[in-house]
């Protein structure tokens, strides 16, 4: 009858081969339920900054040129093109004057962002001066309280595809006309 509690020296010496084997193994599939470390990310591209705001001297009464935009209520918008800029952050800023159906005007120094379109009044014109506002951020076009007043600008300051026209082109579109706009009343 052969003796089994005595195992040959060449069977003995796989066990802690398949010992370690084993505790790999486990050791491999405990890494899959664990989250890969984290790779580097890719280089973000740096927070959207506006830039440094200029306000342009205030313009004498002859600089506005009228937007061939019909308003709600009579209302007609002008703007000064000598103070036209297009930033390198792609804000559109520029000195605008709403006339009144009575003859009033109100006079501002705002920046727009072609998309989503939006808005920022800067400074308003009071006592022959810009008069600074504090930041109020931009607001959404459609948000904003005289929004449907100024929404002709996107048609003279941005391209269809919702980018900052050239200055030079603003200036034309502003000499020439751009397409005759009707804005209904609301």
């Amino acid at each position: 009858m052969p003796n089994h509690h005595h195992q040959p020296w060449y069977r003995i010496r796989w066990i802690p081969l398949l010992l370690c084997l084993l505790c790999a193994l486990t050791a491999a599939r405990a890494d899959e339920d664990e989250p890969a470390p984290a790779l580097p990310a890719p280089l973000a591209p740096a927070p959207w900054h506006e830039g440094r705001v200029v306000l342009p001297p205030l313009p004498a009464a002859g600089d506005w040129r009228v937007l061939p935009a019909r308003l709600p209520g009579g209302w007609r918008l002008r703007l000064a093109p000598e103070t036209l800029v297009v930033t390198a952050a792609g804000v559109v800023r520029y000195a605008l004057r709403l006339d009144s159906p009575a003859g009033a005007h109100s006079r501002f120094y705002e920046g727009l962002r072609c998309s989503p379109p939006r808005i920022r009044t800067y400074a308003y014109a009071g006592r022959g001066r810009w008069i600074s506002l504090p930041d109020q951020g931009w607001v959404l076009l459609a948000r904003h309280p005289a929004g449907r007043y100024r929404r002709p600008l996107l048609d003279f300051l941005c391209d269809d595809e919702g980018r900052p026209l050239p200055v030079k082109e603003i200036r034309q579109r502003l000499r020439w006309g751009a397409p005759a706009l009707d804005i209904e009343d609301e």
